[in-house]
């Protein structure tokens, strides 16, 4: 028993060695690209020195951790030179997390992506921007036109939205650069009209409207449902019975709100354009006509 005991203890000694170190290597290398990437002393050959030792580590622990899974023992039963102490798959596991933490950390700017002497051109109708680069010192082709770089960015975004290259030349460029413009107005203006849709929507909710769904896989569904109280961008609801108004061949039922069975589950859910979303589906203003459902005996 006591073997057994010292056994686990060692091998728990060794993950956490192994972790450390690999942590530790991963740490190091993290900062150095860092380092690289943003200009400050920058040191390319120490980053890839440690990138080096990262990746020879993790290849040890993967090879030891399939092969124990096998229930075999690597080749000469060490590990490669140079890894780490054995880690068990747990071990390995939150190593893996805290190298997901690690690299999570790199954000790119704009900069980052943007050409050196490259120009900005900005739309006065959005708010897109681009920034231009012609290779004045590459080569052209048959019809003498420059390689132009075109890096295209919209709102605070610090990732391009997109990235291209024209052998074409500069004309193409503008091509597709107020192809672009446009299409970004367009989307826009398109958010725009939505957001105003709902801030009036917002202000035509009154205590006590009725709202329905009408929902259904292979049939229709419909709930209603009545505002009890609300805010400035939420509504509190709660389910009301309904009753058939009229039936309209074999399978179709039209029905209304029965006000005189109202819920007791109250809650509370954000105004949208529509109206708002009520257990799960789009609610929308019931404006007194009867609203067609799948009869009772056809799907329900």
């Amino acid at each position: 028993m006591r073997d057994i005991e010292e056994f686990n203890k060692r091998k728990h000694e060794a993950d956490l060695a192994g972790m450390a170190r690999v942590i530790e290597i991963a740490m190091a290398s993290a900062f150095q690209v860092r380092q690289a990437m943003t200009g400050e002393k920058a040191d390319f050959a120490q980053a890839y020195k440690m990138a080096g030792e990262l990746g020879q580590a993790l290849f040890g622990l993967n090879t030891w951790t399939r092969r124990r899974r096998r229930g075999r023992r690597p080749a000469g039963g060490r590990l490669p030179r140079g890894s780490p102490p054995r880690l068990s798959v747990g071990a390995r596991n939150n190593l893996h997390k805290a190298g997901g933490l690690i690299m999570g950390r790199f954000t790119h700017k704009r900069e980052y992506y943007i050409r050196p002497n490259a120009v900005k051109v900005a739309d006065k109708h959005s708010t897109a921007v681009v920034y231009v680069h012609t290779d004045t010192h590459g080569f052209t082709d048959k019809n003498g036109n420059q390689t132009t770089y075109v890096v295209a960015f919209q709102a605070k975004r610090q990732k391009p939205d997109h990235n291209y290259r024209f052998p074409q030349g500069p004309k193409a460029a503008e091509r597709w650069i107020k192809q672009y413009f446009k299409d970004v107005q367009d989307v826009e203006a398109y958010k725009a009209k939505k957001k105003a849709e709902a801030k009036a929507q917002c202000a035509d909710i009154k205590i006590g409207d009725i709202f329905y769904t009408s929902w259904g896989y292979d049939q229709t569904n419909v709930d209603f449902y009545m505002v009890t109280d609300r805010t400035a961008k939420t509504v509190k609801y709660v389910r009301v019975g309904k009753a058939l108004d009229h039936n309209d061949g074999a399978a179709c039922d039209f029905v209304a709100p029965d006000k005189a069975r109202v819920g007791e589950n109250e809650k509370t859910a954000r105004i949208n354009a529509w109206g708002f979303t009520a257990d799960g589906h789009a609610a929308s203003k019931y404006e007194g006509k009867p609203v067609y459902e799948t009869a009772a005996g056809w799907g329900h």
